[in-house]
C-alpha cells in the first residue's frame, strides 16, 4: 500500500515509504529521505449529494509529546522538513528548533552523529528516525522503535567496502519484502533483482527454492535480516558471520543489534506506561510487546558485565561507532592500528582461528593490537575505552599454543615515546579503567585548534566528556555564556592563533579555564590532565 522512493546512487539512509494516495513535497536534488505520510482526514460525500466535502479531526495521538529534529535538515528542502513539522503538529504533537532539556520529549534523529544526540541520550529522552514516525502515523497508533530502522543509524557518507558487494534477496513477501528492501538501499550494498555468481550475499527468509539453491551452488553467503541490521548500525561490513547473521527463519532478524536495543530502548519502556496509563486506546500493544521482547532479550545476551561501568557509558559514541566497549566476553575482540598491510591478514586470521572476533572500532573491541605508542584518534581513543593494548607477539604467542594467551607479558612497551610523552602504556590503561579522565567535562575547541572537531570529539568522548559545538554552547550557557555553572566548568581548548585573535576573550573575562590541545592529547595519553603547563593566557597589549 505504498509506493517506495528511487534510490539515490550515493544514498546511505532509507527513505520511510508513503501512502500510495499522497503526494510527496519535492526534495532537493540529492535528498534520499522522504517524509512520513499524513493520514487522510477527508470524508467525500456521496454523488449527488449537495454536502461539501466533511473534514474530520485527526486522531491527536501525539498530544503531549514535543519534538526536535536533527539531521535531517541537511538532505532536505526547508519545504519538506516544514511538511513533517506540520503532520506532528496536526495528530497534537509540539516541534521546537533547538534542544530544551526541560521541554523536549522525542529526538528525531538521522544519524547518531547529529547534534544534540548525546545530551538527549544523557537526558534519557527518546530517540527515534523518521521511520518509526512514518509508521507510527501510518498506523495512528503509538508503539516504541521495533525494527532496525526506526533508531538512528550509524553516520558515514559510505561504509567501506559496500561497493564490492552485490546483494539481493528471496522468499520475503508484503510488508517484510518492502523493510529489506529499505534495510538494503541503507547500506548502500548495490542491489539486484536476479541472483548471479557476481553476487556477494543473498537475503533469505527460508531456506529454500531456487535462488537459496543457487546460492549455496556458488558459494554465496546466505543471511538473515540482521546482517543488514549490524551494517547499519556499525557502519561497517562484519569481517565474519555469526550465527545471529546466517539463522534463517529468526523471529528477531529485523531489530536493532542488542546493544542499540540496550542503549536506547530503555528510555521508551517508561515513556510508554506513562502513555498508556493516559491514552491505552492509542498503544499498539503488538508492537510494543515486540519491541520490550526485544529488549529484554538483549539484555540476557548482553556481554558486558555489568557489574562495571564502561568508560563510554552514559551515551558517549566514541568513534561514532555507538556501541558500549566493555565486552567482558569468552573471546577477545581485536581491532589493530599501525599494523604493516603484510602481516595485517595473518594476525587477523589467527583471531578467527581462535574463535575471537576483528573490528575496526575501538568501541567494540577489547584488544587493540599496535607496534607503537602513536597518538592517532583510533589510539588515543582506545586507550581510554580498550581492556588491553598490546603487541603483535601477542597474537604469535596465540597461534603457537593454539589458544589465547595471557596478556599482561605482552601489554605495549614503546620505551623511547614512553620517555618522550612521561608514560606507560600499562600506568595508562590502570587508570583508564579506575574512571573515565573526562568524565563530566564540558569541553569547546576555537576555530582554529588541531586536530580538527571531529577527531577531537571522538577522543573527548571515548575518555567520558563532551565536545560542544557553538550551537551547543549557545543552547546551554547563553550568548554571552552567562549561565556557565561554576560548579560544572567549562574547558575551553584553543591555540595561540586564537588567542591573539580575541577569539577566546569572552572566555577570559569570565574566567573560564583555556588550555593548549596538549591538555587533551598528552592528557589522555597519560591518563592524567596536566592543567598548569598548557593553560593559555591573555595577550597583554601594550
Amino acid at each position: 500500500n505504498h509506493v517506495t522512493p528511487p534510490v539515490v546512487a550515493d544514498s546511505h539512509v532509507t527513505p520511510p515509504v508513503m501512502a500510495d494516495n499522497h503526494v510527496t513535497p519535492p526534495v532537493v536534488a540529492d535528498s534520499h529521505v522522504t517524509p512520513p505520510v499524513m493520514a487522510d482526514n477527508h470524508v467525500t460525500p456521496p454523488v449527488g449529494s449537495e454536502a461539501t466535502l466533511v473534514e474530520l479531526p485527526l486522531p491527536q495521538f501525539l498530544r503531549g509529546l514535543v519534538f526536535v529534529v536533527k539531521g535531517y535538515q541537511e538532505h532536505l528542502d526547508e519545504g519538506t522538513v516544514q511538511k513533517w513539522k506540520e503532520v506532528i503538529i496536526q495528530h497534537g504533537g509540539e516541534v521546537v528548533e533547538k534542544y530544551d532539556t526541560l521541554k523536549v520529549t522525542h529526538l528525531l534523529a538521522l544519524h547518531k552523529n547529529c547534534p544534540d544526540f548525546d545530551m538527549a541520550f544523557r537526558d534519557g529522552k527518546c530517540i527515534a528516525s523518521a521511520h518509526w514516525l512514518n509508521d507510527v502515523l501510518l498506523e495512528q497508533k503509538m508503539f516504541p522503535p521495533c525494527n532496525a530502522l526506526h533508531l538512528p543509524t550509524f553516520f558515514k557518507l559510505q561504509v567501506p567496502g559496500t561497493d564490492q558487494l552485490s546483494i539481493t534477496l528471496t522468499n520475503y513477501s508484503g510488508a517484510e519484502r518492502d523493510l529489506v528492501k529499505d534495510m538494503i538501499r541503507a547500506t548502500g550494498i548495490p542491489y539486484t533483482g536476479h541472483l548471479s555468481k557476481t553476487t556477494t550475499h543473498l537475503v533469505c527468509k527460508m531456506p529454500f527454492g531456487r535462488k537459496y539453491e543457487r546460492a549455496c551452488d556458488f558459494g554465496i553467503k546466505v543471511v538473515n535480516a540482521s546482517f543488514l541490521s549490524e551494517v547499519i548500525h556499525n557502519g561497517q561490513i562484519p569481517a565474519i558471520l555469526y550465527p545471529r547473521h546466517t539463522k534463517l527463519g529468526s523471529p528477531d532478524e529485523f531489530c536493532a543489534p542488542f546493544y542499540e536495543a540496550v542503549r536506547l530502548l530503555k528510555p521508551w519502556q517508561s515513556f510508554i506506561a506513562g502513555y498508556s496509563s493516559n491514552s491505552p486506546q492509542w498503544v499498539n500493544q503488538e508492537s510494543t510487546q515486540r519491541a520490550f521482547f526485544i529488549l529484554e532479550q538483549a539484555k540476557g545476551k548482553q556481554d558486558v558485565q555489568k557489574s562495571e561501568e564502561s568508560p563510554c557509558d552514559g551515551g558517549v559514541e566514541g568513534m561514532v561507532e555507538g556501541h558500549t566497549p566493555s565486552v567482558q566476553s569468552s573471546a577477545p575482540c581485536v581491532a589493530f592500528t599501525g599494523i604493516n598491510v603484510q602481516f595485517l591478514g595473518h594476525l587477523k586470521k589467527v583471531v578467527l582461528k581462535l574463535g575471537g572476533s576483528v573490528t575496526e572500532s575501538v568501541n567494540e573491541c577489547t584488544h587493540l593490537v599496535a607496534t607503537r605508542i602513536a597518538r592517532t584518534v583510533k589510539f588515543l581513543c582506545g586507550i581510554s575505552v580498550c581492556q588491553y593494548i598490546v603487541m603483535p607477539h601477542w597474537l604469535d604467542q596465540c597461534n603457537q599454543m593454539n589458544r589465547f594467551v595471557d596478556e599482561t607479558a605482552y601489554v605495549l612497551r614503546d620505551q623511547e615515546a614512553e620517555v618522550l610523552f612521561n608514560m606507560s602504556v600499562p600506568l595508562s590503561l590502570q587508570r583508564a579503567r579506575q574512571a573515565p579522565l573526562l568524565k563530566g567535562r564540558q569541553l569547546f575547541a576555537t576555530t582554529n585548534v588541531s586536530p580538527p572537531y571531529n577527531s577531537l570529539r571522538d577522543i573527548v568522548r571515548c575518555a567520558g566528556g563532551e565536545l560542544l559545538d557553538e550551537h551547543d554552547m549557545r543552547n546551554r550557557f547563553g550568548g554571552t555564556l552567562e549561565r556557565v555553572d561554576q560548579n560544572l566548568p567549562l574547558v575551553v581548548i584553543s591555540c595561540h592563533e586564537d588567542v591573539d585573535s580575541g577569539l577566546c576573550a569572552e572566555f577570559f573575562a569570565r574566567n573560564i579555564g583555556v588550555y593548549n590541545p596538549e591538555f587533551i592529547l598528552t592528557g589522555v595519553l597519560r591518563q592524567q590532565l596536566e592543567c598548569d603547563q598548557n593553560q593559555l593566557f591573555q595577550s597583554i597589549q601594550v
